[in-house]
């Protein structure tokens, strides 16, 4: 195992740096700078990150967790449960990543196209028009809610609510996590980002989301063994 004089370590930048980025350059684990960080009484990268954005927000910027950067306050949009009352994203990223869900949809109806063109067009002929449109676009969005429903547990995590499907809606246990609207990336059908952003949520009904979110009940919240979180605990 390499030797290292702890004592003579350069450490002034260790408040600065994640453990994973000093431990790379040192060429030791992650754990050894952690220990060595709570013996010399180092806080910890987490606590400098809160301390720069408070001081960034100061000076009117925000940082953006997709970009990575501090950008101008006034390019994020309002969010209550956000740090500050902002999104985690900037304006244009959010945009981008909506454009990203259009372009998979279109890319993807565009092959199905290619490879069923007979069986698309006779469907077409029979079904497009608005009324029986509707009804299959309200037929599929409902299988597609139905199937992450019953992967994120099949009932409220709270109260175990499940008789309709429309009470029961996907909660962001992380709100700086949240990278899309549950709702908008399964009816995109763009399954693979639908099961990263589903799999940060906890299924609640209707009433326990809302009431959450009006802070009537708390709770603690832990990773399912499948799909998204469920509740540990209960408090007032």
């Amino acid at each position: 195992m390499r030797q290292i004089d702890w004592i003579n370590v350069d450490k002034s930048e260790w408040g600065k740096r994640p453990d994973p980025e000093i431990a790379a350059a040192l060429g030791v684990a992650e754990y050894v700078i952690a220990y060595w960080r709570k013996k010399f009484g180092i806080p910890s990268y987490d606590v400098y990150f809160l301390e720069e954005r408070s001081r960034q927000y100061d000076n009117g910027l925000a940082w953006c967790s997709t970009c990575k950067t501090f950008l101008p306050v006034d390019i994020f949009a309002k969010y209550k449960k956000g740090h500050y009352g902002l999104k985690a994203q900037c304006s244009n990223c959010q945009k981008r990543d909506y454009r990203s869900i259009s372009q998979v949809v279109n890319e993807r109806r565009r092959e199905n196209y290619k490879q069923n063109r007979d069986d698309v067009l006779a469907y077409n002929k029979e079904h497009r028009n608005p009324a029986k449109l509707k009804v299959y676009n309200k037929s599929r969005n409902v299988q597609l809610k139905q199937r992450f429903v019953e992967l994120a547990g099949g009932v409220c995590q709270r109260c175990k609510y499940q008789e309709f499907l429309s009470g029961l809606e996907f909660h962001h246990v992380d709100p700086l996590g949240k990278d899309a609207t549950p709702r908008n990336v399964i009816y995109s059908g763009d399954y693979e980002r639908a099961y990263v952003e589903i799999d940060k949520c906890a299924l609640l009904c209707r009433n326990c989301h809302q009431a959450y979110h009006a802070e009537e009940w708390a709770a603690e919240f832990v990773k399912r063994d499948g799909l998204g979180w469920t509740i540990s605990g209960l408090h007032s």
